[in-house]
């Protein structure tokens, strides 16, 4: 009876041990996946970010123009893409197949870190709340565009030979003098400033993400293995 169970404990343990490292090679698989989508995503917000932040420069400064009495400048580039991207607020997409085939098949368990397994739910939460905020800003923009509308005119070029076949008239005077416009202006600007700082937000929590899996896992997040993360000029 004895021999009979100490064979049966042994046959439990061994198979206990046996899926134990099952387990643990399955969790090492998942957490590799994982990481190379984390250092595109990091990437990818990397240059989203730098991208907002060297637009939203121009905005400043396009707001700050007509709400002055600035001479008009003879180039007016900077001025006509800040006022032209004041109501864009793009969503972040980010590739997460590894995290949602991991969600959907319920491995999720198998990361055996709790701490890590939260701050994974958290950024991709925290990306569901972004896009949520560019939805609602992207919404607000009727009143914008009709002021918009009053002070610049759209000409088709059918001389261009590229997609730009567009051309804008920009009536700076008349829109410095339209105080609803330039309300307008000012509460765009500020909403893009509140999507720039979320778009921060969700970069810092990308790379806490990142970072996390690799130290488990004994390797380093690196974004630029992406391919991804090429520079751009500020």
């Amino acid at each position: 009876f004895l021999v009979v169970v100490a064979g049966i404990f042994v046959g439990l343990q061994v198979n206990d041990w046996a899926l134990e490292r099952e387990n643990r090679k399955q969790e090492t698989a998942a957490l590799e996946r994982l990481l190379l989508e984390s250092e595109t995503i990091v990437a990818a917000l990397d240059q989203q970010t730098k991208m907002t932040n060297r637009i939203n420069r121009m905005r400043r400064a396009a707001v700050r123009f007509i709400d002055s009495e600035q001479v008009i400048p003879d180039d007016d580039l900077v001025l006509r893409v800040g006022i032209n991207t004041l109501d864009r607020f793009p969503p972040f997409i980010p590739i997460t197949a590894a995290y949602q085939e991991l969600t959907s098949a319920g491995q999720m368990q198998l990361i055996r870190s709790a701490d890590l397994r939260e701050k994974i739910a958290i950024f991709h939460a925290n990306v569901e709340s972004h896009n949520r905020l560019s939805e609602i800003f992207s919404g607000e923009g009727e009143a914008f565009w009709r002021g918009y509308k009053r002070h610049v005119i759209w000409d088709y070029n059918p001389d261009s030979t590229t997609s730009d076949i567009l051309l804008s008239t920009y009536n700076w005077e008349t829109m410095r003098g339209d105080e609803d416009f330039i309300l307008e202006s000012i509460g765009k600007l500020r909403n893009q400033l509140v999507f720039e700082d979320s778009l921060q937000a969700l970069r810092d929590l990308a790379i806490d993400m990142c970072e996390s899996i690799g130290a488990t896992i004994n390797r380093a997040c690196d974004p630029n293995l992406a391919g991804m993360a090429s520079p751009t000029p500020d």
